[in-house]
């Protein structure tokens, strides 16, 4: 559970948050996904999920990378117009305004 907490340059999360799939890698970063907002204008164009890649610092915070990622809805058909690459086959589906936006963030307990 991420609990509600204000940025000092985007509001992340108005109300405490679940953290789905968390789990520490092996090289110490907390890892997951969830929804929520980063309120950030470029984001606007379609859904997206936020992914946390953060790392504990100090025994107090933790920082790194929230990344916005546009979700699977704005998906469409390829109609074979995109080759296969490298002996893998074409894929079935593309992305339509497609994007991944990353932000630097610092999480500290109060």
């Amino acid at each position: 559970m991420i609990p509600s907490i204000r940025s000092r340059r985007t509001k992340a999360f108005d109300q405490p948050t679940l953290l789905n799939r968390p789990r520490f890698s092996s090289d110490g970063f907390l890892r997951g996904v969830f929804a929520g907002s980063i309120g950030v204008p470029d984001t606007a164009r379609r859904p997206y999920i936020l992914s946390l890649n953060l790392k504990l610092r100090n025994g107090n915070v933790l920082n790194g990378a929230i990344s916005a990622r546009a979700d699977e809805s704005g998906t469409m058909p390829a109609f074979d117009l995109v080759p296969a690459v490298a002996g893998q086959p074409r894929p079935g589906r593309i992305q339509k305004q497609a994007f991944i936006l990353t932000q630097w963030t610092e999480l500290s307990k109060q």
